[in-house]
């Protein structure tokens, strides 16, 4: 492999300080794939199915994977292939829209990096940034941060998971109504509403966890040894958890994988 390096000075002195017996893999990717070709309105696809394992230090996790590429024709077509192809799946199975490549995942297990909230990247604009760039732009930026804090909200039990979840949810919310005269009537009637309905499945979840750290743990505090405070506070974790089961559930739901899709 060093012979294909085409900077010789460069190959020269990795030969010399011998680096390539030296370096070992981080992580390996063990999958069996299966692929075949598609077309559709003139776009053909390649869909990959991978099922099998990333491997690092001892750790694993599990690829069940489709992958769609355009081989020729419109690109923008993958994103109907995908939406039919997803609900149509999700009848039987669960199934999200993936974020991360195999090689993203492998280093984030390879470094014991677990699912964490993220808050919102800044956004800049330069000073001819037209009206449909700058939408195109939030939107993007929304939808990331959205995306980033899906794995947070099923793999921890962090309040902040589900608050950026929000944050991320009403900063859309926000910018699809600014944009109302702009926007397409079906269009925006679909954003508002499937934007609404995930709001509702996620406000619980947040409320409660207001509640119950902002108000119900400072007064158990002062109030320690009254069981009947005992069981609001039981009561109110209960609830929380059956509203986080919520989330997940709506994070699983084929009507949030087809908004992504659309949006």
């Amino acid at each position: 492999l060093l012979a294909a390096i085409t900077d010789a000075k460069l190959r020269r002195r990795l030969e010399r300080e011998k680096v390539w017996p030296r370096l070992r893999p981080i992580f390996e990717t063990r999958f069996h794939r299966s692929a075949f070709e598609v077309a559709r309105g003139g776009t053909t696809f390649e869909v990959a199915v991978d099922h099998g394992d990333i491997v690092a230090l001892g750790r694993r996790a599990p690829i069940a994977e489709i992958e769609l590429e355009v081989k020729s024709g419109a690109p923008g077509a993958v994103f109907d292939l995908a939406e039919s192809l997803a609900l149509e799946l999700a009848e039987a199975h669960p199934v999200r829209l993936g974020a991360l490549t195999k090689a993203a995942r492998g280093y984030a297990l390879a470094d014991g990096v677990e699912p964490r909230p993220h808050k919102a990247r800044e956004i800049t604009f330069g000073a001819r940034v037209s009206t449909e760039e700058a939408f195109i732009a939030i939107v993007g930026n929304c939808l990331d941060q959205l995306r980033a804090n899906e794995e947070a909200v099923l793999a921890t039990e962090d309040d902040e998971a589900i608050h950026q979840f929000r944050v991320a949810l009403r900063r859309l919310r926000a910018i699809v109504g600014a944009y109302r005269d702009l926007i397409d009537d079906d269009v925006h009637a679909m954003m508002s509403i499937d934007l609404r309905w995930l709001q509702r499945q996620f406000g619980p979840a947040r409320d409660l966890d207001v509640l119950i750290a902002e108000t119900l743990k400072p007064i158990h505090e002062r109030l320690r040894g009254q069981p009947a405070f005992d069981r609001l506070i039981a009561a109110a974790e209960t609830a929380r958890a059956e509203a986080r089961h919520t989330a997940h559930l709506a994070l699983e739901n084929p009507r949030y994988l087809a908004m992504l899709l659309q949006f």
